[in-house]
């Protein structure tokens, strides 16, 4: 049981961050023109991920919902595997 739900966060977690690899910055671009008052925190977090973005994927996959976003915001912009 441990080994297959271990195998299923692992499959997950990489699913997530191919899809935000392949979609997440045309979905952030999407967001931030439809709402315009989130371009500054977007940009914000971008500038963020590109500075620490090692120590934030590293904390947030303790953290039991973080864990799970975090793969797809590392794939949106582009860090690597």
């Amino acid at each position: 049981m441990i080994i297959t739900s271990s195998f299923g966060g692992i499959i997950g977690s990489l699913t997530n961050y191919f899809i935000g690899y392949k979609y997440g910055e045309s979905i952030l671009n999407i967001i931030s023109n439809k709402y315009t008052f989130l371009k500054n925190p977007i940009a914000y977090a971008k500038n963020y991920m590109i500075d620490n973005g090692r120590k934030s994927v590293f904390t947030a996959r303790m953290i039991p919902l973080a864990r799970t976003t975090i793969s797809l915001v590392a794939g949106a912009y582009k860090m690597p595997l």
